[in-house]
């Protein structure tokens, strides 16, 4: 009797001592913080916004890619459309995060880094040259590389084009390493030949001697030839932690065509040359800009027989012109323009401010220096000069582009001669031949009826070209 009784009191205490634990588990009221923690759907991340920019020049695409790094050096793909802060800002990213994701619900700025490329002096870059472990090819040697990226003599190498169009403000100073033969298929260099590429290199380079790395591969079927960051990274170097400015570009003969000079606008914190065309007139409707097509800038159609100089509004990010290179009006005047390749104390561009969020740009090229191929090429199209007169650019950013994306433009080449283009297809070098044929000739008007801005040239010559603005 007392076993029985004893037994009794024990299946009690176990059953007593069970419930609490059951009635938690089955009751959705009753839980515990590190449940609540794991089942949120929403994340908040805090860390600098990184930007890559990937240019596709064969088939003459762009597109943009964000992430965060947060302090610990965690980074995670930010899937928005909607990212309007500026590479190496301070951001909060709220949303729920997975495989490396987060899909953004908010995005909030803590602080801008308002964090300027440096443009002057000298900068200092590695080129690091990689290949796959199941194609470990060789196409050039370091030599034959440096020649195309350093050499000051070798046409559109970067430092050669660099120093031209700065006037000699900026000097690239680099040295080439490899070839290394990193862990990596042919078809996975798209995506982690840069990761793979400099650790390859950490024990032959000491990073503190540079601040641009760019990593080159064979050509692969990526479907970009070139990216680039507007940013330092953060870099986890043998030497400890370094900000590194970075680009890739996918293939040896993209090395020398004006690609890697392109990638290094990007780098100066240049986005691309675009072309606003507008069906038969110059402004209206509908209107669309064209990714890369303002050719006479090496931020357009780069890899391309005229990569020309940068454009006014480029120069003046960039601080490569002087005052007395720049005229701001916002007045009736006539104003001669000369030159923008020829180094000198005179007017190079005029600036119309429109409103606060734009002005247009007025500059005059002759064919001389790297300005010399897009002045042959548009008379091979059109048989006449097509520098023969002032272009007109706008500093305001249309988006989306001529292939339904946000477009990474920072300039707006506007067609005077709309529709003249004497190409047949296909449809997007119609569209390239007619941006060409773009100036405001001898005796033309553009008029901007909406904000009473009247523009002739009233004199072209060799030495200068002439225009009066007109508040109207």
């Amino acid at each position: 009797m007392k076993k029985r009784t004893l037994a009794l009191v024990i299946m009690t205490l176990l059953v007593v001592s069970i419930l609490p634990l059951s009635t938690a588990r089955d009751n959705p009221r009753i839980s515990n913080d590190k449940n609540i923690r794991s089942t949120r759907d929403t994340q908040k991340i805090q860390g600098t916004l990184q930007v890559d920019i990937y240019d596709d020049f064969d088939n003459h695409k762009s597109w943009t890619e964000y992430s965060i790094t947060d302090t610990a050096g965690n980074t995670y793909k930010i899937d928005s459309k909607n990212v309007n802060f500026e590479a190496g800002d301070t951001i909060s990213v709220e949303g729920s995060v997975s495989s490396g994701e987060i899909t953004a619900s908010k995005i909030s700025l803590i602080n801008s880094s308002n964090q300027r490329s440096i443009s002057t002096g000298q900068r200092n870059v590695a080129l690091i040259l990689v290949n796959s472990i199941d194609n470990p090819i060789q196409p050039i040697s370091t030599r034959e590389a440096w020649n195309k990226v350093f050499s000051p003599s070798t046409k559109y190498s970067l430092n050669s084009y660099m120093y031209e169009t700065s006037e000699g403000k900026l000097k690239i100073n680099g040295k080439v390493f490899g070839w290394y033969t990193v862990n990596l298929s042919e078809s996975d260099l798209c995506n982690g030949a840069w990761q793979k590429g400099y650790k390859a290199a950490d024990n032959d380079i000491d990073y503190r001697q540079f601040d641009t790395l760019i990593v080159a591969f064979p050509r692969t079927n990526c479907p970009w030839g070139g990216l680039a960051q507007p940013a330092p990274s953060r870099t986890n170097t043998s030497e400890g932690w370094i900000y590194l400015y970075r680009a890739s570009i996918n293939g040896m003969d993209m090395l020398d065509n004006g690609a890697v000079s392109h990638e290094f606008g990007h780098i100066l914190q240049l986005r691309h040359a675009n072309d606003l065309e507008c069906d038969t007139t110059t402004l209206g409707k509908p209107c669309s800009t064209i990714e890369y097509g303002d050719q006479f800038d090496i931020m357009g159609l780069a890899s391309s027989p005229y990569n020309g100089h940068f454009n006014s509004i480029n120069m003046e990010k960039l601080n490569w012109l002087n005052n007395d290179n720049i005229a701001v009006t916002s007045n009736s005047q006539s104003i001669k323009i000369y030159p923008i390749e020829i180094p000198s104390k005179k007017v190079k561009f005029v600036k119309v401010p429109i409103n606060s969020n734009y002005s247009y740009y007025l500059e005059f090229r002759r064919p001389i220096g790297y300005d010399i191929d897009g002045y042959n090429f548009g008379m091979n199209i059109y048989n006449k000069d097509i520098y023969d007169g002032v272009m007109i650019r706008m500093n305001k950013v249309i988006s989306p582009n001529s292939f339904g994306q946000n477009s990474a433009a920072n300039s707006q080449l506007l067609d005077m001669t709309p529709k003249s283009n004497p190409a047949s297809s296909p449809e997007y070098w119609v569209q390239l031949h007619d941006s060409l044929d773009v100036v405001l000739r001898e005796g033309n008007t553009f008029t901007d009826q909406v904000n009473g801005i009247q523009i002739t040239t009233i004199d072209v010559t060799e030495e200068y070209v002439e225009v009066s603005i007109t508040k109207i």
